[in-house]
């Protein structure tokens, strides 16, 4: 027998946003991209290691949490986007949820849930970030799935722009 909770929530009216395909949240030029990151696992949570050149983004240094902040703010405003950061997957949807994704190892972290922003364990630093991942996730058709790593509770979310997310990934790795 299973004992582990099941939480399905589904957003019948979603609708994909405007805007869903960003690189990195500025106001900079379209062919801005951040990339030459190295991943490495460091005692439960994935660091991800700066390359050795600088990321200037209109005149400021790249700071990861910066862009955590911008798609909880677009949660907030229930404004569905989705942004890529060298291996990693951010977005937000019109029911003010927000999630990190790292594709490769299929990690999830909430950033948001309806409307409001929450707490997101991140090390950041001028040569690497560190991210304390909550769960893994899959997509499975229209379904989002995500298991708790703690609990091993799994929320099922139907209503997420989940095609718009897979065809992300696909462009990040392919």
């Amino acid at each position: 027998m299973d004992d582990d909770a099941v939480e399905t929530v589904i957003y019948k009216h979603q609708q994909v946003a405007k805007q869903l395909d960003e690189q990195v949240h500025r106001d900079t030029p379209e062919d801005l991209t951040v990339s030459n990151f190295r991943m490495n696992h460091t005692m439960g949570r994935k660091s991800i290691k700066r390359g050795s050149a600088k990321r200037w983004l209109q005149g400021k240094k790249f700071r990861f949490s910066d862009e955590v902040r911008y798609i909880q703010r677009r949660a907030s405003q229930y404004d569905s986007r989705i942004v890529t950061i060298g291996p990693l997957l951010l977005f937000s949807t019109e029911t003010g949820d927000a999630w990190m994704l790292d594709p490769s190892d299929q990690l999830a972290t909430p950033l948001a849930r309806d409307g409001d922003a929450l707490t997101v364990h991140i090390e950041d630093t001028a040569t690497n970030f560190a991210v304390e991942w909550e769960g893994s996730y899959r997509i499975d058709g229209a379904l989002f799935v995500f298991r708790d790593k703690v609990s091993s509770n799994v929320r099922t979310i139907l209503g997420y722009p989940t095609n718009q997310i897979i065809n992300q990934i696909s462009n990040m790795f392919g």
